[in-house]
């Protein structure tokens, strides 16, 4: 077959980018015809995969966005592919749509923070813009319309796929839940010698029990509960470790001091090395 992957950045840093990458490396060992419609693309195997360049700024998010959603329309629009895969709303032209979140259901989420955050009317602004101009983009590739097939929506989820359902109107186009898979071969407990040595390294005892938050987004992804969690516990050995960065971190920081648990988690910022 002929595939098309939509993705702006492809790298294996970014939860939604990593297991859409090893998909599309899969089916190129494969022996299909895999092509990659993104901006970036960082430790993917290209040797079996057309790249096709998508130029642009990075940075504001919603030029970002907007300029890769035009530029890839076009270019899809010249082309004849079985599959077009998109990660979320990057395409109108997809028929296949891996689903991480739902725009507005953040919105919702993020909404409540928004007005005591500490950033620049310029930040807030263009933040309010790639929201909306986002959500209109899942609402014209999401919502049924007569006359056009809807793709087939795989969100990574059960909650996603109540979001889905909740803010568009998706008529019987087909849902298949597939969760975020985990590639064995780099995802695997690690040997007891280097797990002591991770544990020296980061600040944690040989008997403390850590448990670990992985990602961005702390506020809708519950870094809050995560710390309230660790302050209901008695146990001074069950600890918290947490993988990633956010610019509310200073809010985090000073929550942690107020549960007292401030000995108990540890910051380690954006990681590289999350495998391990």
């Amino acid at each position: 077959m002929r595939i098309a992957f939509a993705m702006i950045n492809c790298n294996r840093r970014d939860g939604s980018a990593r297991p859409v990458n090893e998909v599309a490396e899969r089916l190129a060992r494969r022996g299909h015809d895999v092509h990659l419609y993104a901006r970036r693309a960082e430790d993917i195997d290209l040797s079996r995969i057309h790249w096709r360049k998508i130029p642009g700024p990075a940075w504001p998010e919603v030029a970002n966005f907007w300029t890769y959603y035009q530029l890839v329309n076009r270019a899809l629009a010249r082309e004849k592919f079985d599959i077009v895969h998109s990660i979320g709303c990057n395409t109108i032209h997809a028929n296949v749509v891996t689903i991480q979140n739902i725009q507005p259901a953040k919105e919702i989420a993020l909404a409540k923070f928004d007005a005591g955050e500490n950033v620049s009317a310029a930040r807030r602004f263009t933040r309010f813009l790639y929201r909306k101009v986002t959500s209109r983009a899942e609402q014209r590739l999401y919502s049924a319309r007569p006359g056009r097939a809807l793709p087939l929506f795989l969100p990574v989820s059960r909650g996603v796929e109540r979001e889905l359902r909740a803010h568009y109107h998706i008529g019987q186009a087909p849902v298949r839940l597939i969760p975020n898979a985990a590639d064995i071969s780099v995802f695997h407990p690690v040997s007891p010698s280097e797990r002591a040595q991770w544990r020296h390294d980061n600040g944690f005892a040989e008997n403390d029990f850590v448990a670990i938050f992985c990602g961005g987004e702390w506020v809708r992804k519950g870094l809050d509960t995560a710390l309230e969690a660790i302050a209901h516990t008695p146990d001074p050995r069950i600890k918290l470790f947490i993988a990633g960065d956010d610019s509310e971190k200073p809010r985090y920081l000073a929550r942690a001091a107020a549960l007292g648990i401030s000995q108990r988690v540890v910051f380690g910022g954006f990681r590289r090395d999350v495998a391990p």
